[in-house]
């Protein structure tokens, strides 16, 4: 099996479809090294240079380009001649199908679908491109689903989920953490970006429900970790409720200070209603917390409402509020759901079950 990646980046971002490529790459690794296969692997945005080995990835061989298109794109055409199997990581990539298809006309291709890239019509080029490829693999079943509602033309496709895992870096825990710098009483974590352009996140619903949250449970500490450029107005709206150090904003964090945030919390809450997936539950839940999420987008395939946390309608800020104050007074609840949380991951969405459904998909 000679196997040929095009992703975005797989070791120089950050970023959940990083994540994905990266337990892409390594399943592949061990999918094709047991039958002596190769796994090459093109990657846009990383740093450019000669093809380089991974440690531990005997049969991968990757290449980045910098973020320079042409040279990415002539070296996915020369290596597709020497692939069997070509996959494209995001759907950015599949105009190069065209050109693919004509030199290497027997090859399998397949494309990941991730969420918001594709809950929109996407164009001619795109559209000609997909309609001849061996499957493509979304993450969700709501992406499936909202990917036909927009481009009803790709009806005949066959489209196989692929869900999300942590990545081949998972699978160690910090400890909980003890110091100063940890809030007394509850811990409320939300990690997410704070961007004016991703409205969708709702962490502002999340700050409004706080007052009615301390109501209830007075000792409580919501903590939101993730950069962006709307943190100022969030603070400000913090500020204008008088919550004072009852929220903490604490910007971008290193990943031991991330993993040690989530070792802290108590209960892990992100409302966002725009989720392809959701990797940053399946973080929570490697550290048995329970979850909060939207009833909205992919959250429910992740989230299991009433058994590994809550989900609520965001728009109803007493829903949320409510679902807080629940979980916080509840230790015995919040604690069974978090154990839940850690079984579902293990079971469904750990880097040996991504491993074996990506293997089933290509013997397909």
């Amino acid at each position: 099996m000679r196997i040929l990646v095009l992703l975005p980046s797989l070791l120089d971002s950050i970023g959940g479809i990083q994540t994905y490529s990266q337990a892409l790459v390594w399943a592949l690794s061990d999918v094709v090294g047991t039958a002596s296969g190769t796994v090459r692997v093109l990657a846009l945005h990383d740093l450019p240079g000669e093809e380089r080995s991974i440690p531990g990835l005997d049969a991968v061989r990757l290449r980045g380009f910098g973020g320079k298109r042409l040279a990415f794109s002539l070296a996915a055409v020369a290596e597709a001649r020497r692939a069997d199997t070509v996959i494209l990581a995001h759907v950015n990539f599949s105009p190069l199908l065209h050109p693919i298809r004509w030199f290497s006309p027997g090859a399998r291709t397949y494309v990941s679908a991730h969420g918001i890239d594709v809950w929109r019509p996407l164009g001619s080029a795109k559209l000609s491109a997909l309609r001849h490829v061996t499957a493509i693999w979304p993450v969700s079943d709501y992406t499936r689903q909202r990917m036909l509602m927009e481009n009803p033309s790709l009806r005949n496709i066959r489209f196989d989920v692929l869900p999300n895992t942590l990545g081949p870096s998972a699978g160690t825990v910090a400890a909980t953490p003890h110091g100063a710098s940890q809030p007394p009483g509850k811990v409320v974590l939300c990690v997410s970006r704070m961007a004016a352009s991703e409205p969708y996140k709702n962490v502002e619903k999340l700050i409004r429900a706080m007052p009615d949250v301390l109501a209830r449970q007075p000792d409580t500490t919501l903590v939101i970790v993730g950069p962006g450029d709307d943190r100022p107005r969030l603070e400000g709206i913090s500020q204008s409720l008088g919550l004072g150090q009852q929220i903490r904003f604490m910007g971008r964090v290193s990943d031991a200070e991330l993993q040690s945030h989530f070792a802290a919390c108590d209960l892990f809450v992100l409302p966002s209603t725009g989720e392809g997936f959701g990797i940053v539950y399946l973080e929570a839940m490697q550290y048995g917390k329970a979850c909060i999420g939207a009833r909205a987008a992919a959250v429910p395939e992740v989230i299991e409402d009433g058994v590994t946390g809550l989900l609520v309608d965001p728009e109803k800020p007493e829903q949320l509020s409510a679902g807080i104050i629940r979980l916080l007074q509840d230790d015995a609840l919040r604690v069974q759901m978090g154990e839940q949380g850690r079984r579902r991951l293990e079971e469904k969405f750990s880097m040996p079950a991504f491993r074996r459904r990506l293997e089933a998909l290509l013997r397909r």
